[in-house]
């Protein structure tokens, strides 16, 4: 099980989700959640971080060609992978990516699937589309992994409603199902 793309408000909750299992999530909300594995999908940023030494309290993953642009540091870890479009969020989509093989369920908080009122900008609009796309192929080509929309606000798009392995429920639900003793 994992969780990404979560922000908890309270280090208790965080405390808790990590003892469950290990944790995914951008370079961006590391500080907020101490992500176990965090990923980064920017040349300067990784850099940065590398410098001041991220790798030393997580598993840190690059793409590849950053990881050889970067001399092939041994505290690294890369992905392989290229993306033709500039994608939102696309840390959250490689760990869903880098997770799903591994994991039987995956917790998805800080996710947003809803209908959405699409913007009149066509880039914009593009990009949103595009991003979900990626976020709904993931679901559908790994049918073996159950994924569970954590505290979601507002009803499923139709699009992700109709995968038969795709679920909401709340954080109070999923940690007493999860912590409750077997």
């Amino acid at each position: 099980m994992y969780a990404a793309g979560y922000s908890p408000q309270d280090s208790d909750l965080s405390t808790r989700l990590r003892a469950i299992a290990s944790t995914w999530g951008s370079w961006r909300t590391w500080r907020s959640c101490s992500t176990d594995n965090v990923i980064c999908h920017d040349i300067g940023q990784a850099r940065a971080l590398s410098q001041r030494a991220l790798q030393a309290v997580c598993n840190f993953y690059i793409p590849e060609d950053f990881y050889i642009r970067l001399d092939r540091p041994s505290y690294m870890r890369y992905y392989q992978g290229e993306f033709e479009h500039q994608v939102q969020d696309i840390e959250d989509i490689i760990a869903m990516h880098l997770v799903a093989p591994q994991s039987d369920l995956v917790l998805m908080m800080g996710f947003s699937l809803c209908k959405q009122i699409l913007p009149e900008d066509v880039l914009e609009r593009h990009r949103i589309k595009h991003r979900l796309g990626l976020i709904r192929s993931c679901i559908r080509m790994s049918p073996q992994t159950q994924w569970v929309l954590v505290d979601h606000a507002g009803e499923l798009d139709p699009a992700f409603a109709e995968l038969p392995n795709i679920t909401m429920d709340s954080i109070s639900s999923v940690l007493d199902l999860l912590e409750a003793p077997r």
